[in-house]
C-alpha cells in the first residue's frame, strides 16, 4: 500500500518522494524504462498526468525519485472533496517491469471536517482556546438571542436607535415620529410651529405668498362654479392688449382672434366669403388627389411638363421644335398608318450594342472545342506519369475559329475517369485574339496513370460564358 500524503486543497502544489528497489539485492536502484507517473482520481480508470513531474536519481542519489503534481494544472480533474494515487504507468527496475506499483496517495479536502472559505486562511485561536468571532461574518444573524442573565455596562456614548415605543407605547412612538419627523410638523422652542396646513383656515390676517401650486390641488370639484364661469369669461374677453402685454392691438377680444400664431403680426385672414387667404408654401402628403384637382388643371399641368425646355430655348410645343421633351419626340417618331416608328435617323444614332445601328455583337456558335499542343485537333493528349508541364491550348467554335479572350478569365477543370473533380487550374490567354491560352497540369493529377478528361472555362461577365472541351488525357505509367 502507498503511503498517504496528506489533504490538501485544490490549486496546492504536492511534492513526495518514492524509492526503487533492486529486486535481486534489495539495493536502491535506478528507475528506468523511459518512466512515467499517472495519477487516478476515486474509483475510476482514467488516467491523467497533467501538472505531473517525475524526476528519477533526486540529487545524484541512486534508486531516490521525486514527483512533483501541480493541481493547478486542470482544475476539472483536481477538484476538493476526491481521493487521487499516483501510480507507476512506465517503468523498469534492473529490467524488471514496476508498472502498476503505487507510490503516493493524497486527498483534496476530502479528510478534515473544518476548512476556511479562502484555502490558506488560519483560524484564530486564543490561548485558552476560544476562537476568535468576525461581527460582520455571523450566521443568523437576526435570530433573537436571550441576553437575560447577561450584565450590559452603562452606555455613555450616544446610541443611534429605531425606537419603536415610548413607554412600552407603540402609538406614542409613532405619533412623534410624524409631529417631528420633519415632513409634518417641527418641534422647536418648546412649542409646535406649523411648517404647512391642512383643512380649512377661518381667517388670514396677513398677506400670504404663494410659491408653487401642487399637481392636483385646485380641481374642477374644489372651485365654485360661478368662479369657474368667471375666470372662463375673463379669458375669452379679454383685451388683445392686455394678452399680448399692451402692444396695440384695439379693442379685439382673445376669443374673436383665437386663430392666431406666436407672431403678432401673423393672423388667418377670413375672406368675406368665409374662405383662408393663405400663401401656400408646403403641402403635407395625400393632400393634392386626383379628385382634388380640376381635370383642365391636370391637362395643364401635363402640358406645361411636356412642353418645358430642356435648353435655353422656351415656349410651348412645336413641331421639329428640339428645345422641349414634345419636340425632341417629334423628330424621333414618325407616322406608319396608324401606328408609329422610329426614324431611320434615330435607329442609325442608337447606342452600339442594343441590337439597332451603330456597332454589332458577333455571337459564335458551339459546340466549343479545347485543341492541344499545336495539334490543330482535339486528339487525347499524351502524359508520362508523375510530369507536370503547361499544355497549350487553343479555344475554338464550331467553325474552328479561335475564340478571342481578351479580358476573359479562364479556368481548366480535370476530372477522372469516374467523372469526380480532380484538381481545378487557373489559364492564361498568350494570344488573347487567336484564343490561344496556357494551363500548367499538376502532380497531383499525373502522379496516378489513368485517363483523365478536361474542360476549360471562359468568362468575360455574368452572362457570358462558354465551356470547352471536353480534351482527352492519358497519363502513361513509365
Amino acid at each position: 500500500m502507498s503511503k498517504y500524503l496528506g489533504d490538501f486543497a485544490a490549486g496546492d502544489t504536492i511534492d513526495f518522494k518514492f524509492t526503487t528497489f533492486r529486486p535481486s539485492t534489495g539495493a536502491a536502484f535506478t528507475l528506468g524504462g523511459t518512466p512515467a507517473i499517472s495519477i487516478y482520481k476515486d474509483n475510476g480508470t482514467t488516467e491523467s498526468t497533467s501538472g505531473v513531474t517525475l524526476t528519477t536519481d533526486f540529487d545524484s542519489r541512486t534508486g531516490l525519485n521525486h514527483v512533483r503534481i501541480t493541481t493547478s494544472s486542470d482544475g476539472t480533474f483536481y477538484a476538493d472533496g476526491a481521493q487521487f494515487e499516483a501510480v507507476i504507468t512506465t517503468g523498469t527496475v534492473d529490467s524488471v517491469s514496476v508498472v502498476g506499483s503505487c507510490v503516493g496517495r493524497f486527498t483534496l479536502r476530502a479528510q478534515a471536517a473544518l476548512y476556511p472559505t479562502t484555502a490558506g486562511r488560519k483560524l484564530d485561536v486564543s490561548t485558552t482556546g476560544e476562537a476568535g468571532i468576525d461581527f460582520a461574518n455571523i450566521g443568523s444573524p437576526t435570530t433573537t438571542v436571550n441576553l437575560s442573565g447577561t450584565t450590559i455596562k452603562a452606555v455613555t456614548d450616544m446610541v443611534t436607535a429605531n425606537v419603536i415605543q415610548i413607554s412600552g407605547d407603540a402609538t406614542a412612538a409613532d405619533n412623534l415620529e410624524s409631529a417631528a419627523d420633519g415632513t409634518g410638523y417641527n418641534l422647536g422652542g418648546g412649542s409646535i410651529v406649523a411648517a404647512s396646513v391642512s383643512g380649512a383656515v377661518n381667517s388670514v390676517t396677513s398677506a400670504v405668498t404663494v410659491g408653487t401650486i401642487n399637481a392636483n390641488v385646485i380641481t374642477a370639484s374644489s372651485i365654485e362654479e360661478g368662479a369657474a364661469q368667471e375666470i372662463a369669461n375673463t379669458v375669452w374677453s379679454a383685451n388683445m392688449d392686455d394678452a399680448y402685454g399692451g402692444a396695440s392691438w384695439g379693442n379685439d377680444t382673445l376669443g374673436q382672434r383665437i386663430i392666431k400664431s406666436n407672431n403678432q403680426q401673423s393672423y388667418v385672414a377670413i375672406t368675406g366669403s368665409h374662405y383662408v387667404a393663405a400663401d401656400v408654401r408646403e403641402f403635407q402628403p395625400d393632400v393634392l388627389t386626383a379628385d382634388a384637382i380640376d381635370s383642365t388643371a391636370i391637362t395643364e399641368i401635363a402640358q406645361g411638363v411636356l412642353s418645358e425646355a430642356t435648353s435655353t430655348n422656351t415656349g410651348v410645343y412645336a413641331a421639329g421644335d428640339v428645345g422641349n421633351i414634345l419636340g425632341r419626340l417629334h423628330n424621333m417618331i414618325a407616322a406608319d398608318g396608324a401606328d408609329y416608328q422610329y426614324t431611320a435617323n434615330a435607329l442609325e444614332l442608337a447606342p452600339s450594342g442594343g441590337g439597332g445601328g451603330g456597332g454589332s455583337t458577333t455571337v459564335r456558335m458551339g459546340p466549343f472545342e479545347v485543341r492541344a499542343e499545336g495539334q490543330a485537333s482535339d486528339l487525347p493528349l499524351d502524359i508520362n506519369k508523375g510530369a507536370t508541364h503547361g499544355i497549350d491550348c487553343i479555344l475554338v467554335d464550331a467553325q474552328g475559329t479561335g475564340v478571342d479572350l481578351t479580358g476573359a478569365t479562364l479556368s481548366t477543370k480535370v476530372y477522372n475517369a469516374s467523372g469526380t473533380l480532380v484538381a481545378t487550374i487557373t489559364g492564361t490567354a498568350t494570344y488573347a485574339a487567336g484564343g490561344a491560352m496556357i494551363w500548367t497540369i499538376p502532380t497531383s493529377v499525373t502522379n496516378t496513370a489513368g485517363t483523365y478528361t478536361a474542360t476549360i472555362t471562359r468568362t468575360t461577365g455574368a452572362s457570358d460564358t462558354e465551356v470547352f472541351g471536353p480534351l482527352r488525357i492519358y497519363v502513361r505509367d513509365i
